[in-house]
Parts: C-alpha cells; structure tokens; sequence
C-alpha cells in the first residue's frame, strides 16, 4: 500500500512537472528552478519545515504572477496562463513534498529494521542469552582487556545430563539461563545457549573460588523451580586464557 502511494504521488508529480513544457518558456524555467530548489532544501529539513518551505514558495510565486500581471497589463483572458502556471507550481510542489515526505519515512523504517535485525543478531529473544556469535565478539575483547589487567577468568560450560526427559529440556533450558543472567553481573558476564542441553557462562576477573559461589547460588536459585537432589547439568569449567582455542574444542565435539 505504501509503495503503490509512492508510485501515485511520482506520476502526479511527473505529470505536473512534464506539463510545464506546454507554458511559454519563460514559465517552463522560472518552474523547473523552484522545483530543484525546494527539492534541495527538503532533502535537509523535517517534514514540517518542508510543508513551510512549499507554502511560502507558492504564495511568494502567486503574488509574484499577480504583481507581473499588473505590470504587464494582463488582464482577462491573458491571465489564464498565469492561473495555470501557479496551478500547476502548487501540484507539482505538494506531491514533491508528498513524496519527500515517503521517501525519508521509507529510509528512517528501513533504518529501524536493520537495527532490530542487528539486535536479532546479537541476542536470543526466546532465551535473552547472547548468540554464539555476539558471545565470541564480546569474550574476545574481554579476554584481551583482562589480559592488559592481569586478571584472570572462568568459563563454565553446562552440559545437560542424559537422565533430564527430552520434553522437559526446553523448560528447563529457558528457566536455567534466566537463572544464570539474575546469577552473573549484567554489564561484566556472558551468557549464551548455542543448543537446548549447553549453557556456557562467562565470568570476567573470577578465580576458582568466585566461581565456586556462583554455581552455589545457580543451584539454590534453580531449586526453587525444580525438585532434585543433583543439579541436572554437568559443569566443567576452565581458566581463560585462549578462549577462541576452548570454544573449538567443543566445536569439534560436537563434529565428532
């Protein structure tokens, strides 16, 4: 609907614009000036200001024919050039306006889905974990900053154990990384799911022993939403120091 308007408004306009030909010469190109002018100047204005610009230039035009008729004595009949004229100035300036108006609606909608599509990209919006991508993106980077520190870092890799039912993974999949986002610090951990049975977590300047309290607070958190005597993952865990080499090892696992 919104291009089948767009292509309406460029006929009108091409229409109006082609009818200048048929006015004397001295119209045709005072016409074709306005237009390009007033095209320039919307391309850097709003909307509103645009319809300003538009209104001014044909008032501004109309007296400017009223005061050439009467200079050159037209009246009657020869005025019906001037009438068709500023007519037709006002259709073609008011569907250029339409028309800018579309356009830039139609970039600043395109512009807003490539953001969400970027923020697609990034996360998982069924589970809010990072995807494997954005999780690689940002551990790097980390890394490399707690290299420049001295710090140190854990990854903690939850696998689901076999015992856990198949129709029940899913569930526990998107309570266990929600678990993990309220564990971890929002703006200094990462947390990304790349199947329904793994789980990695992604501590920044933790040694052994902060780790050790997360995983504590991830099983009292996650008792709370199921009843089990041992925790329904595996955990195994490793020091940071080249986790682009750890994340190909499971690569390779999972491959094998």
């Amino acid at each position: 609907m919104f291009k089948k308007r767009l292509y309406l408004l460029f006929l009108l306009w091409g229409v109006t614009f082609g009818l200048l030909a048929l006015l004397p010469e001295g119209y045709a190109s005072n016409h074709v000036m306005l237009v390009m002018l007033s095209l320039v100047l919307m391309v850097f204005f709003r909307t509103k200001i645009n319809f300003l610009i538009v209104l001014s230039t044909i008032i501004i035009y109309g007296f400017g024919l009223t005061i050439y008729a009467q200079m050159e004595d037209i009246f009657s009949g020869g005025q019906y050039i001037l009438i068709a004229a500023h007519l037709l100035l006002t259709a073609s300036l008011l569907s250029l306006w339409l028309i800018v108006h579309d356009v830039k609606s139609l970039v600043e909608e395109n512009k807003s889905l490539e953001e969400r599509i970027g923020l697609l990209e990034k996360f998982d919006w069924n589970t809010k974990a990072l995807s494997m991508p954005e999780f690689m993106e940002r551990g790097l980077l980390i890394e490399t900053a707690m290299r420049r520190r001295s710090e140190k870092g854990r990854l903690i890799y939850f696998n689901v154990k076999d015992s856990v039912p198949l129709t029940a993974r899913d569930s526990l999949r998107h309570y266990f990384i929600n678990t993990c986002l309220h564990t971890v610090r929002e703006e200094f951990d990462l947390v990304t799911s790349p199947s329904q049975s793994e789980v990695f977590v992604f501590l920044q300047g933790t040694n052994t022993e902060g780790e050790a309290i997360v995983i504590e607070r991830l099983k009292d958190k996650l008792r709370e939403y199921v009843n089990y005597i041992e925790l329904p993952y595996h955990i195994t865990s490793y020091e940071i120091g080249n986790l682009k080499k750890i994340m190909e090892q499971f690569d390779h696992q999972r491959g094998a």
